[in-house]
């Protein structure tokens, strides 16, 4: 429909904003913005007295208007590495292997992950729903389902956050599994500093194709965070990301 540039278009998604939840409404979302170049957000009723107010006047542009400075539909004004967050429902995945004993910044790569975690978790609403999964050879889960980002549980994952430690080998592929597997999650946030070592599955090209397969009815958006690495890890968790719907960043 957004391609289709069409008026009729907006009016169907409009009219569809009521019907859809999770990471559908955020999709449906991103087409409005492509062809009003509005951020209207994901609120139905936002958008209808919008379009009840210009739709006999509205012509959609031949053209996108460009959005690098616009805050697209969907995403909350808060960010996480430089990447909105998107939807309600997050699951934020963060490398805790041995690797991430190196410097950044005059700290380690982990504690300047964590930091930057408490960070956007504190900028959260109360309308959000968040857990964390941390990654080494084994994984360690915030909490197995998605939680409110209230006042208490956000000081409950703070604390949480600073206590994890880094524990040995690179399992992307099960973390990246447990995260797409809890219910309702919309966005999951990826932060790694390497190729995968440990898990069910260590090549990369395995990791994408079983990840695709999981993924490809629930969209959920996989975004990237490459924190140090090569070239191959930046070729992996690009792929990765374009794959799933999502963006990545390499800091």
């Amino acid at each position: 429909l957004a391609r289709d540039r069409d008026r009729a278009s907006v009016e169907a998604l409009v009219a569809r904003l009521d019907a859809e939840r999770g990471a559908a409404l955020g999709y449906l979302c991103d087409a409005l913005v492509e062809l009003t170049g509005i951020a209207g957000g994901d609120d139905a009723a936002t958008w209808q007295g919008w379009w009840r107010s210009v739709a006999e006047s509205f012509a959609v542009e031949p053209k996108p208007k460009p959005t690098s400075r616009r805050r697209a539909a969907g995403a909350t004004s808060t960010e996480y590495w430089g990447i909105p967050l998107r939807g309600r429902h997050f699951v934020f995945v963060i490398d805790l292997s041995g690797s991430m004993a190196e410097a950044l910044d005059g700290r380690t790569r982990l504690d300047v992950a964590k930091a930057r975690l408490v960070e956007t978790l504190k900028a959260l609403g109360k309308e959000h729903r968040f857990t964390i999964v941390g990654f080494g050879t084994d994984l360690q889960t915030f909490e197995p389902k998605l939680v409110s980002a209230d006042a208490e549980t956000v000081e409950r994952a703070t604390k949480w956050v600073g206590r994890l430690a880094m524990r040995g080998a690179t399992n992307i592929h099960d973390a990246l599994e447990t995260a797409l597997a809890i219910d309702g999650v919309e966005s999951i946030y990826l932060l790694t500093d390497g190729a995968p070592s440990a898990g069910k599955l260590v090549d990369v090209d395995e990791i994408r194709a079983a990840i695709r397969l999981v993924n490809r009815e629930r969209f959920v958006r996989i975004n990237t965070i490459q924190l140090g690495g090569g070239g191959r890890e930046r070729s992996f968790l690009d792929a990765l990301a374009r794959e799933n719907h999502g963006e990545s960043r390499r800091v």
